[in-house]
């Protein structure tokens, strides 16, 4: 080992120490002027407080997701949780944490842009906790470390769902308080709270517990690189699967005694099983294909062009190199090596034990840790480094350049979702003014329509959607239209008019042969009355889907 090598890695350990006891300290070392590595980039100089740059950092990121705060855009769960349920929607996959806070702790009112901010808040907290766990000790890597993770087309995903963007950043914070507590102490009270923590976070979502997966694995390629040795990588990522198994056995009694006692039911989505993986494998190598492997296999779309894959890539290449560049061929490389090709599946790792199949882009924000971290670790080793120089400055273009691409991504996606809902809607209210018609022009003597055009004793007027839209939802983008799923196609039209709800069952059934040979909206016909339910019929497919 050089001098130099010596050197970066006495610094490594030093901020590593001043890490693990505290918050990220993001204020910059008085003495870094005198090191060598402190005056390569500007970039690595930052001089301010850590509530100045915590600021700082939480304006830029609150600034990227504004337009989706402020400007109202309904999807297919958001026009479900915004009216009064008999039971809130996701208690059936076992989120009973979640449906707390929303409809109790919020009173079912996602307060937009109060939500964001605080939830933005909250996630930058987690980050930063993040960025201390690993060991990050310069200013530099800890912003881009920050920036990276927050700023993400995946949260935009996520945060599209308006009663997400508050309770589930509480999630990740609580998975990354698990994980630290956990590595930090074998003590009865630090392994409680660890405990504790991996039992709540799937309580709320059960994505956070991959964010919390693909944060150890990051954290062990950061440790065994600082180390040259996985063995405090291997106590740490065993203390902390030890931790969330145990977390999630104590979810999985408090679900089933809460449960039992409230007499609820658990939905197919929320069922668990050992041999998942040999019916899911087709949904493993698509999630590979189009999000861990896309550069290699050439996977895109709108919100996930080519320059987000390569700019990706260019995170486990350059940490890659790095590893070889410092491990070289030795066992710690290999267990680093391991480590990170493992992030390619942690995203979704719970695909292997899950019943449920469905892992939507809003589900594997655990790629934004991944990318923040090797990105970080990256430009962490070579800043200290006076020889790297254009390499440092290198990595820190490729980050602005991500961070730059994201944030143009996240608009572009929240302003489509905008547009997909101003259609959504133009088209219900365009149904409803037929509807009124068909209202007005019945016999309220009728035997086929029994309740008046005003409805009876003020009961709601059933109403029964068939057929499956393939639409495009808007003018452009990429947005799926409410109108695919049934919950919301038919829950639609009781937002925007209260006199409709949607058929029960029976109700359905009744109506369901007569819709054989109309053609579907907007020809005459495919809205009628029957049986006292208004039916409108989308399209001939997909009658039997749900």
């Amino acid at each position: 080992m050089t001098i130099v090598d010596r050197r970066i890695e006495a610094m490594h350990r030093a901020g590593a120490g001043r890490a693990a006891g505290r918050l990220p300290a993001l204020d910059n070392e008085r003495d870094g002027a005198r090191d060598a590595a402190g005056e390569i980039l500007a970039f690595a100089r930052l001089r301010a407080t850590p509530l100045s740059m915590a600021l700082a950092v939480f304006a830029a990121i609150f600034c990227v997701f504004l337009f989706q705060s402020v400007a109202p855009a309904f999807n297919e769960d958001d026009v479900v949780q915004a009216q009064k349920l008999a039971q809130p929607d996701m208690l059936p996959q076992g989120r009973w944490l979640y449906a707390f806070l929303y409809y109790v702790a919020l009173g079912g009112n996602p307060a937009p842009v109060i939500s964001s901010a605080i939830g933005l808040g909250v996630l930058l907290a987690a980050a930063l906790r993040q960025a201390a766990f690993i060991g990050l000790s310069r200013n530099g890597a800890r912003l881009a470390f920050a920036l990276v993770s927050c700023v993400s087309i995946y949260y935009e995903h996520l945060f599209s769902y308006d009663s997400a963007r508050l309770i589930y950043p509480l999630a990740n914070l609580m998975v990354i308080w698990g994980v630290v507590r956990a590595s930090a102490s074998i003590s009865l009270g630090a392994w409680s709270v660890a405990v504790g923590a991996f039992a709540l976070a799937p309580a709320i979502y059960a994505s956070a517990l991959m964010y919390g997966a693909t944060s150890v694995l990051v954290a062990a390629v950061a440790w065994t690189l600082r180390d040259r040795s996985p063995r405090r990588a291997l106590v740490m990522a065993g203390k902390s699967l030890a931790a969330a198994a145990l977390g999630m056995a104590t979810y999985a009694v408090v679900t089933d005694a809460l449960y039992s006692t409230m007499g609820w039911e658990l939905g197919y989505r929320a069922g668990v099983d050992p041999f998942a993986i040999a019916t899911h494998w087709r949904t493993f190598l698509d999630l590979l294909s189009t999000h861990s492997l896309a550069l290699l296999t050439g996977a895109s779309s709108a919100y996930f062009p080519v320059a987000y894959h390569l700019l990706s890539g260019s995170a486990y290449a350059v940490c890659g190199w790095l590893l070889a560049r410092r491990l070289r061929a030795s066992a710690a490389g290999a267990f680093a090596w391991s480590a990170m090709a493992a992030t390619l599946v942690s995203p979704f790792c719970l695909i292997f034990i899950s019943v449920d199949d469905q892992y939507l882009p809003r589900s594997l924000y655990a790629y934004a840790t991944a990318q923040a971290g090797f990105f970080a670790i990256a430009l962490d080793w070579l800043l200290a480094s006076p020889r790297d120089r254009r390499a440092a400055a290198g990595v820190a273009a490729a980050i602005a350049a991500f961070i730059a691409l994201n944030a143009v991504l996240i608009n572009q996606r929240a302003y489509d979702e905008w547009l997909a809902w101003q259609s959504d809607k133009s088209i219900t209210e365009r149904i409803i003014v037929r509807i009124d018609g068909l209202l007005a022009d019945a016999d309220p003597d009728a035997e086929m329509f029994p309740p008046s055009r005003e409805s009876a004793a003020g009961a709601p007027i059933p109403l029964a959607v068939f057929g499956i839209s393939h639409w495009r939802a808007g003018p452009r983008g990429d947005i799926q239209t409410i109108r695919l799923f049934r919950h919301s196609r038919e829950r639609v039209f009781s937002l925007l008019e209260p006199r409709f709800a949607p058929a029960t069952g029976p109700q359905r059934d009744s109506v369901r042969g007569m819709i054989d040979g109309r053609a579907p909206w907007p020809a005459a016909g495919s809205v009628f009355l029957a049986d006292g339910v208004v039916v409108v019929v989308l399209s001939d497919e997909g009658v039997d889907r749900w």
